[in-house]
């Protein structure tokens, strides 16, 4: 239902951005952003490869959005006063039974509650140090491809844009030698066809131009989400083992 909701905002916007563009923006931007050189029919030719273009880049974005969502979530939970940070702290038995109920009340997806209970859960069957400090780092290493895995959509996004702006490319260029193709003799003589012609190839090259320009701006957005997520993820690790592992009360 998600992916569903995403993909229709994804085409809104575009066609918000197809509007204000061809209705109220000027003419060269209309022919660079969305194909539309003030011809009608030929504004079909182009709308279908430039609304995919537009589409995906929002598509992308969207994930995006939703994953700094995700994570301005998580970091809300990693705020909360769940671990004690002063030192020459000892957690004795009843502490750790507190820690693992306050962490229950987190949301189920807290990646402080998951490390937390698991890292407490470990140590309260092998009351061993290492053998809970082995689980957090296996959980680590678990939720971080968890967030790889979440950009796999965004990554192909990244790598359709420019596909679909070289077919785009590929049409307009078939359709000026299209037009080439039924010019007579003496239209080549007079050369009147060569104004018209570069105009179709401008917009075809332009497809190009528009999808890689916005697949930059996708992969920007992408490579740094995922960054400040793994970077999350290697605090709430560290903290894990700064005030709880180290913290705990070694019992025989």
């Amino acid at each position: 239902m998600k992916q569903i909701s995403s993909l229709i905002a994804a085409i809104i916007l575009s066609l918000v951005v197809f509007i204000t563009v061809n209705f109220a923006g000027p003419a060269w931007l209309a022919e660079t952003a969305t194909g539309f050189n003030g011809k009608p029919e030929d504004w079909t030719n182009w709308v279908n490869v430039h609304l995919a273009i537009w589409a995906s880049f929002f598509l992308g974005l969207i994930s995006v959005f939703l994953n700094w969502k995700g994570l301005r979530n998580q970091k809300a939970t990693a705020d909360l006063p769940l671990l004690n940070r002063e030192e020459n702290v000892v957690y004795e038995r009843e502490d750790r039974r507190e820690i693992f109920a306050s962490a229950s009340k987190l949301p189920e997806n807290s990646i402080v509650r998951q490390m937390v209970q698991r890292a407490l859960a470990q140590y309260q069957g092998s009351k061993s140090w290492s053998q809970a400090n082995e689980v957090l780092k296996s959980t680590t290493e678990e939720m971080q491809s968890r967030v790889d895995l979440g950009y796999t959509t965004v990554r192909y996004l990244s790598w359709l844009i420019p596909t679909l702006g070289f077919i785009g490319t590929v049409l307009g260029i078939a359709n000026a030698l299209e037009a080439v193709g039924q010019l007579t003799p003496e239209d080549f003589e007079q050369a009147a066809f060569l104004p018209e012609v570069v105009a179709e190839l401008g917009i075809a090259f332009s497809t190009t131009l528009v999808a890689l320009f916005l697949s930059g701006i996708l992969i920007f957005f992408a490579s740094y989400m995922q960054a400040e997520e793994e970077k999350f993820i290697t605090d709430v690790f560290g903290d894990c083992v700064d005030n709880l592992l180290n913290k705990l009360h070694e019992e025989t």
